[in-house]
């Protein structure tokens, strides 16, 4: 833990903290923590990954690419989307919003997979493309047809982004952080608890510039 401390699991962390119900007699030990949960849902850890590590562990890059077109005032903006992560994993429930330039007075699409839609909205000028599952170690692409009002192409080209996404992607964590094991002890009664680890990794604000 700390950017000194090289982890035998792979995973180093810069910090983190703890929820105020857990005891830390074993953390520095074995990296095992205790606790009594309060009733509810609650954080248990906040940790915090910088530097190259980030890039290593983004789930998903997106690409811009201008390509002229033959129509006066016309331009295509190729969007990539990149999925960084390994095979066995996918992403769903994508959705990639692209904040266009005021001078676009029009904007059509080239989808080049089923399960992909795209929407303009014409008074905010963002198109969102929606993608129902992107599969690890693939890139997607979406082609945007945009008339620009007048000749005002350059304009288009400066005036875009930044590049939002939502998604999710089950079974997997970016950091590479994993729960080895989970013990419930429940002194004073006798049952076997049912336990169960679920991995989710969901976007909150994740924003790429261009």
């Amino acid at each position: 833990m700390g950017k000194k401390n090289s982890s035998s699991y792979g995973v180093t962390l810069d910090d983190c903290n703890f929820h105020e119900c857990v005891q830390l007699e074993k953390f520095e030990e074995d990296k095992t923590v205790t606790l009594r949960p309060p009733d509810g849902e609650f954080t248990l850890m906040n940790y915090r990954i910088t530097g190259d590590k980030v890039a290593q562990a983004l789930p998903f890059r997106v690409d811009l690419t201008w390509e002229e077109s033959s129509g006066h005032g016309m331009i295509d903006l190729v969007v990539r989307l990149d999925c960084d992560i390994p095979t066995k994993s996918h992403g769903s429930n994508i959705i990639v919003r692209v904040p266009l330039s005021k001078a676009v007075s029009s904007c059509a699409s080239e989808l080049g997979a089923p399960g992909q839609t795209v929407d303009y909205n014409k008074a905010d000028k963002i198109a969102t493309w929606k993608l129902t599952k992107a599969n690890g170690g693939l890139s997607y692409y979406c082609r945007l047809k945009l008339m620009a009002s007048g000749d005002n192409v350059k304009d288009v080209q400066a005036d875009v982004g930044p590049v939002s996404l939502n998604f999710e992607v089950p079974m997997y964590v970016c950091s590479g952080l994993n729960i080895r094991f989970l013990r419930v002890i429940e002194r004073g009664r006798n049952y076997s608890p049912f336990r169960w680890v679920r991995y989710i990794t969901h976007s909150d604000s994740y924003v790429m510039r261009t």
